[in-house]
């Protein structure tokens, strides 16, 4: 388990942003939300993980979306590692955070959610020693993957790709998952046939494409895919039902 130093003196609370599914401080099942490589904005789009979170609300789920670019020169435990070691540093500092408010309590089953780097914080979360006992999976949109080292995850992961994902090819992906300890949990990949990078982003329509570095590097596109989308969110609710988070209760 990560070791941890609330950062709440030092600021790091301000890049952790609390969205109840009510304002009436009553227990709930939540869900961490950790955003992609570019942080909270997707090319000026401030709100996708807002909005993610107001999906998760509906479904009786509290929501937490971390800032960890933000939070991370912040906390203690995050300033080492690989960037899925430091990501997961920072979600065991934001739960210290909210426990002490009397929110995301270990007597209610939680989540995490991540998105492309964000992902790599969802495979280190999920790794043999999970951050937090309360944490029953981990779901991921086009994960970053970790590197060089032996792998096993200890809690259930869902994984929704694009097969067109020129960014985080499914190709990697599946080696890394094929790759892991035969002790690992399971991990479900649903992919989506001629979906993007970015596939649930409304505001990626129409496509960008883009070359990483500018002019010399390799195009890469970034496109919503309603189709693709609505059906990821049908899988990640089936995934989270099975997993007894939407729709269970707090045993405390």
């Amino acid at each position: 388990m990560w070791s941890t130093t609330s950062a709440f003196a030092a600021g790091a609370a301000d890049y952790y942003f609390w969205r109840p599914a009510a304002r009436d401080g009553a227990p709930r099942p939540w869900a961490v939300l950790l955003p992609g490589t570019s942080g909270l904005s997707i090319f000026n789009d401030h709100e996708h993980y807002f909005r993610a979170a107001v999906w998760l609300n509906q479904h009786g789920v509290d929501a937490l979306v971390i800032d960890y670019h933000g939070a991370s020169a912040l906390v203690p435990a995050a300033k080492e590692g690989t960037p899925g070691d430091r990501i997961a540093a920072v979600v065991a500092d934001a739960l210290v955070i909210e426990r002490g408010e009397g929110r995301m309590q270990g007597y209610c089953p939680g989540a995490v959610i991540g998105w492309a780097l964000g992902g790599s914080g969802a495979w280190a979360i999920a790794q043999a020693e999970p951050i937090d006992p309360a944490l029953k999976a981990v779901a991921m949109f086009y994960p970053a993957l970790l590197r060089a080292r032996p792998y096993r995850n200890a809690l259930p992961a869902l994984v929704l790709q694009g097969t067109a994902d020129d960014v985080l090819p499914e190709r990697e992906l599946r080696g890394f998952v094929e790759g892991r300890s035969g002790r690992s949990a399971p991990v479900e990949i649903v992919t989506f046939k001629g979906a993007a990078h970015g596939f649930d982003v409304p505001s990626l329509m129409p496509p960008k494409t883009l070359r990483f570095p500018p002019l010399t590097g390799q195009p890469q596109t970034f496109a919503y895919d309603q189709e693709a989308s609505e059906s990821a969110h049908q899988a990640l609710e089936t995934f989270l039902r099975e997993q007894g988070v939407i729709g269970a209760a707090c045993t405390g």
